[in-house]
């Protein structure tokens, strides 16, 4: 059958497969995610409340934004100024998380990359109502200057 077929035919063909395989892999390759983009979108100035549950202790830290800055809760109601820049700079790293792959889809490996009980959860507030609710779990290493979780 492919006797009958010339040289020119079957390159063409092959150009032309080749063709929708690059275009395949090269301009819809970005377009299949099963995951958001952007992970993290909060608006920073509206942000008044901030919660973090570590995964060692049992006691939440809070923090809390009012006329005169930033504090945080310490024994009891007890409130203390927190530094300004430390909480900005939590926002911003916040902001910077980038999501790289989809680690597991079962919550049965949760506990492998500590996005369980064993996480640190964060949520953060704006004017009240819940913007962020993240797990952050096991960090992992990879090449010289980057970092993932």
């Amino acid at each position: 059958m492919f006797n009958k077929i010339s040289v020119k035919t079957l390159a063409g063909l092959f150009v032309v497969l080749l063709l929708i395989v690059a275009y395949l892999l090269f301009f819809k390759s970005g377009e299949e995610r099963s995951f958001r983009k952007d992970l993290v979108n909060i608006d920073t100035a509206k942000v008044n409340e901030i919660y973090i549950y570590p995964k060692n202790k049992k006691e939440e830290i809070y923090l809390k934004k009012d006329a005169s800055g930033w504090k945080v809760k310490i024994a009891g109601d007890k409130y203390v100024p927190a530094q300004k820049n430390k909480v900005v700079n939590m926002l911003n790293d916040l902001m910077k998380v980038k999501p790289a792959g989809l680690a597991a889809r079962d919550n049965s490996k949760w506990h492998e990359f500590q996005v369980d009980s064993s996480g640190t959860r964060i949520k953060v507030m704006e004017n009240g109502e819940p913007s962020l609710d993240i797990v952050i779990g096991r960090f992992a290493f990879q090449q010289p200057n980057s970092v993932s979780t």
